[in-house]
């Protein structure tokens, strides 16, 4: 350290202030090199943090989605079943009406049946005319297993967990857990109970005694198969519409659509069908074991 400090007092003034400069300059350069260090560390974070959120958006479009495709599905449904318990009380009547004697008891089953015919196009009107009415959320009264609203995805959910101090709630939309300001929740307004309005002609008289029974039967579970051999293109792609609809419902993830080898004719109609269907992810022809060019297997998104 001696020989370094009398070496730099032999140079001259403007060499030592040269000296000076270069080191100032190293040490300028060094911080520059870990600024940009940093800078490019900071880069990288927010890149995978903005990566994550488009990832997040694009799942939260495909549940939208989904929800839509659910929504429709079940009105197909319903209005599927209608049409077949309506079909079904009118084979009744015409079974009914077909007889030569018709007793007094075939009258009044015969009426039985009118009202209830009545009854589905009554529900399928008042269900028409039912309107949901959202009202603004109080933080103070929201709690776990509330139904509310979400605006912000436009669809609803349960409460999880609510953070009254942050002004937050934890809300299960489908599978998925959002956590959302309680400002952007609403939720259903409360209903009054009014007495059923029941049409003039559906009334029965005094006098008049009907016993209905009503079969609260469990629905079985849907099918992860269809079986649609026989069928013509048209025939077969509304069966296979369905059947996906109830898929979906289901939350199934795969299921087999059995369309046999023949001429291809079928098989290719379905899977121009399987291609547009947006609930559909992938297909494929069934393997060794599985079927082979007579079935399809359906992944569903």
């Amino acid at each position: 350290e001696s020989i370094l400090d009398a070496a730099i007092g032999n140079l001259s003034a403007g060499a030592q202030q040269f000296e000076n400069i270069v080191r100032s300059a190293e040490v300028s350069r060094i911080e520059a090199e870990n600024s940009l260090k940093e800078t490019n560390r900071l880069k990288a974070e927010w890149q995978e943090k903005i990566k994550a959120v488009d990832d997040e958006r694009e799942k939260l479009r495909k549940e939208k989605e989904k929800l839509f495709a659910s929504a429709k599905a079940e009105s197909r449904r319903i209005v599927n079943e209608r049409t077949a318990d309506a079909e079904e009380l009118l084979r009744e009547m015409e079974e009914l009406f077909a007889k030569e004697n018709m007793t007094e008891a075939d009258l009044i089953k015969a009426r039985t049946l009118k009202n209830k015919i009545g009854n589905l196009a009554y529900q399928a009107a008042d269900e028409e005319e039912k309107t949901v009415e959202y009202l603004p959320v109080k933080a103070e009264k929201l709690k776990v297993g509330d139904k509310v609203f979400v605006k912000t995805l436009s669809q609803e959910g349960i409460v999880q967990s609510v953070r009254v101090q942050k002004n937050e709630a934890e809300v299960l939309c489908g599978t998925m857990k959002v956590r959302v300001k309680i400002t952007d929740l609403t939720a259903r307004a409360e209903e009054e109970k009014k007495p059923t309005k029941i049409p003039k002609w559906q009334r029965k008289e005094k006098d008049e005694k009907v016993s209905v029974k009503k079969s609260l039967t469990p629905k079985p579970m849907p099918s992860l198969e269809i079986n649609v051999i026989g069928l013509t293109v048209s025939e077969a792609v509304v069966e296979v519409e369905a059947f996906i609809d109830s898929a979906v419902l289901a939350n199934l993830e795969e299921v087999r659509i059995v369309h046999g080898m023949g001429t291809g004719k079928l098989r290719a109609g379905i899977h121009d069908f399987l291609r547009k269907h947006r609930n559909v992810a992938e297909f494929r022809l069934g393997r060794y074991g599985e079927g082979e060019t007579g079935v399809t297997i359906v992944k569903i998104k």
